[in-house]
């Protein structure tokens, strides 16, 4: 039942009962016919189905298609993660990160801060 109230006037929030996983995002919506849930799961990056639950290979499905997953030259290992050349980073390699060289030529080497654990 998605409904609630006397008059099953109120959307029940089925979010609210933490459904999808914790790395997948719970959207609640009202249900348009009798088998609807109520809500979806919007799935992390290479997971899909109803919870999550199917691990998606987007470095197979990209070699299928005759691409790349990764940008500028990174290799893609271990389904869905990116081994970025010197240079780049992010997700999918697609951000340039300037190297340490490139700080020292224009002279503006940053401030590394000593890290202390607790």
């Amino acid at each position: 039942m998605t409904f609630q109230g006397k008059f099953c006037e109120l959307d029940k929030d089925e979010c609210a009962l933490k459904i999808c996983p914790a790395d997948a995002e719970c959207v609640n919506h009202v249900p348009k016919h009798k088998k609807d849930k109520g809500y979806s799961c919007v799935c992390p990056i290479g997971y899909t189905g109803d919870f999550c639950e199917i691990e998606v290979d987007l470095c197979e499905i990209s070699r299928k298609k005759g691409e790349n997953y990764c940008y500028n030259g990174g290799v893609c290992e271990a389904r869905h993660v990116c081994m970025c050349q010197d240079g780049f980073g992010g997700s999918r390699c697609a951000h340039r990160v300037p190297l340490w060289e490139e700080y020292e030529e224009f002279g503006q080497v940053p401030m590394i801060k000593k890290l202390t654990l607790a």
